[in-house]
Parts: structure tokens; C-alpha cells; sequence
């Protein structure tokens, strides 16, 4: 069994934990990254920032909508040190750690981004969902179907784009599939790829002017078409499908239904094969 560090970025690209929040923003979405690590002093492991939590900081979660933070607090808060707004009490591992026992500490604390640290909390690689599932075609014979979710969680084309943020954001997940108004599938969109947009310049000047119509722009304006696959498929064939796909998840279509299968799915069919 080969050690974590194997299928880690050896040479992560690390973040000044006082660098601005826009700043990192922008670090995750030019990297097409769900997380950045956040470093002091000589790269000592300090936090780690996910796009969730930089939704999370834009805006405001009410129990019945969510909405942007105002105008002249948006402001503040992109510039504001991304350590704000991370996460400080990091699970991490050491370089001697395997692979498979780095997989089962993904899997049961759920994240996608584990940094590798050594004797000295020194970050020297970081083994994130991309790279794991780069080991699939050597592990793993599972099924696909069974780590498929069938519930998915749906937005029409030509809902708002704040509409599309909230269902993400109060459901936990990091893309919504986009249907039209008969309800098929059509695209899909995440997270990464809606605060790039609202963070591009033409949207973020409007947005600190206290405009807010970028928000309202229906979803479709930011949707990207998945690969559509069914049960035939392999898991090793998924996994060939997301290494550079933009979107991190494929459609599955099981006769007249569909589900998706996700990166965090591959790591959980990935950690399966080893115990079995």
C-alpha cells in the first residue's frame, strides 16, 4: 500500500492565511479548487478555506430565502483575511500516513481536501478528491450504480441565480442539476462556477454599488451540460469522465429516472473496495 503523499499535490499552491478573502476566492476558482490551504509561518499549516464557506460569508442564510450580505458590508468582507472565515481546528495527516487509512479519514469526516503535514506542521502535499480518484482504475471493481444519489436536487432554467445559491448552500452540496419546464435534466451548475460569475468584475462592481440584478439572472446564463451515463458504466470509466471535468459529477440515467454520481461518491466507492 503506498503512502498518502503518492496521489497528494506534492507542490500545493498555498495561501498567506492574511491574504484578502477575494484573494483566495479568486486562488479556488482560476484552479477550478474546492478548497485552499491557508499557511503561516513558512508554510505551517493554519486553516483551510472551502467555497462553501466563502458562500457562507456573502450571504445571509434566513429561514425562508437566502440573501447578499449589503453593499457596503460586501466590501469589508472581500477584504477581509480569508482566516476569518476558514476552518482552524484542521483534520490533516502526517507524511508516513497510507493511503487507505488517509481515504477512511476523508470519508468518515466527510471533506474533500486533506493537507499532509511534516513533523514540524510543515504543509508538504495536499490529497484532495481530483487525485484520489486518479487511483480508481487500480482499486476499484464496485458497481457504479450504488453510489449514485437518486434524489437530486433540482432547479428550473429560468430560476434566479440567488435561487440556485440558497438551494446549494442550505443543502450542503456543491452543485444543483437545472431541468426545463418539464422537468428533464438539461445542465448542471456549482458553486465554484456562480461566485466566479458574481465575483467577475462586470458583476462584483454592480454588486458593491448595490445593484444586485447579477443575482437575478436566470441559472441557465451559468449552466455547463454534464455527461449524461447509465449503470453500463464503469467506475473506472466515471473516474476518467472527472478528472478534468469542470463540473466534478456526471447524470446517471437508470431508465426513466436520474441520479448523479460525484467525486465524493468515487472517494467513498474507492475507500469501499479497500474493506471489502
Amino acid at each position: 500500500m503506498p503512502p498518502a503523499i503518492y496521489y497528494a499535490d506534492k507542490k500545493p499552491v498555498l495561501i498567506d492565511k492574511n491574504a484578502s478573502l477575494l484573494t483566495a476566492t479568486r486562488y479556488l476558482l482560476n484552479n477550478n479548487r474546492y478548497h485552499a490551504v491557508l499557511v503561516e509561518d513558512g508554510n505551517k499549516l493554519a486553516g483551510v478555506l472551502s467555497i462553501r464557506d466563502v458562500a457562507k460569508a456573502l450571504f445571509i442564510i434566513g429561514e425562508e430565502a437566502v440573501e447578499l450580505i449589503e453593499a457596503g458590508y460586501l466590501a469589508k468582507t472581500l477584504e477581509n483575511p480569508a482566516y476569518f472565515y476558514a476552518t482552524k481546528d484542521v483534520v490533516y495527516i502526517t507524511e508516513n500516513e497510507n493511503f487507505e487509512s488517509a481515504l477512511e479519514i476523508m470519508v468518515k469526516n466527510n471533506i474533500g481536501s486533506l493537507p499532509i503535514v511534516d513533523s514540524e506542521r510543515t504543509v508538504i502535499g495536499v490529497l484532495e478528491e481530483k487525485q484520489v480518484i486518479k487511483a480508481m482504475p487500480i482499486y476499484t471493481k464496485k458497481p457504479m450504480c450504488e453510489y449514485a444519489s437518486w434524489e437530486l436536487i433540482l432547479i428550473e432554467e429560468e430560476d434566479e441565480i440567488l435561487e440556485a445559491i440558497g438551494l446549494m448552500v442550505t443543502n450542503n452540496v456543491r452543485r444543483v442539476v437545472i431541468t426545463n419546464e418539464d422537468g428533464e435534466p438539461i445542465g448542471m451548475t456549482t458553486l465554484n462556477i456562480l461566485i466566479d460569475y458574481l465575483t467577475s468584475p462586470s458583476s462584483l462592481d454592480k454588486l458593491l454599488e448595490g445593484d444586485e440584478s447579477p443575482l437575478s439572472k436566470p441559472v441557465k446564463k451559468v449552466m455547463l451540460k454534464p455527461w449524461v451515463t447509465d449503470c453500463s458504466y464503469s467506475l473506472r470509466e466515471i473516474a476518467s469522465l472527472l478528472t478534468f471535468d469542470p463540473l466534478g459529477a456526471v447524470l446517471v440515467k437508470d431508465d426513466d429516472k436520474y441520479g448523479i454520481i460525484t467525486e465524493r461518491d468515487l472517494l467513498r466507492a474507492l475507500r469501499d473496495s479497500f474493506s471489502s
